[in-house]
């Protein structure tokens, strides 16, 4: 009857080691879970801020690319007029340089 004593207790101090090891490996990994939840949910919220910032410099962007399209456009209109008063200018300048031919120089 001895030999069944004894193997209830060693059973029974298993369980009980077993248990206790259980509770405290649950209780480490429940804390591990709050301390991640919590680092989680800063780096979530910097995240979020960071593509807000994101989101109102590309919609700035946008209202600039059409203020850039605008500015190209009459850029390009500034530089034919440029070219044909260029044309002009250096058909004036041959012009009067052979009218300079006539003319007696100092």
């Amino acid at each position: 009857m001895l030999p069944v004593w004894i193997s209830l207790a060693v059973s029974i101090a298993a369980v009980v080691v077993t248990g206790v090891r259980t509770g405290r490996l649950g209780w480490a990994t429940f804390k591990d879970f709050r301390r991640l939840s919590g680092a989680l949910g800063t780096r979530l919220d910097a995240l979020s801020q960071a593509t807000a910032r994101l989101e109102r410099s590309a919609t700035a962007m946008e209202g600039r690319s059409v203020r850039l399209e605008g500015s190209l456009n009459r850029l390009a209109a500034s530089r034919r007029r440029l070219a044909v008063l260029t044309g002009a200018v250096d058909e004036i300048e041959s012009t009067l340089g052979r009218l300079s031919f006539f003319f007696p120089r100092k």
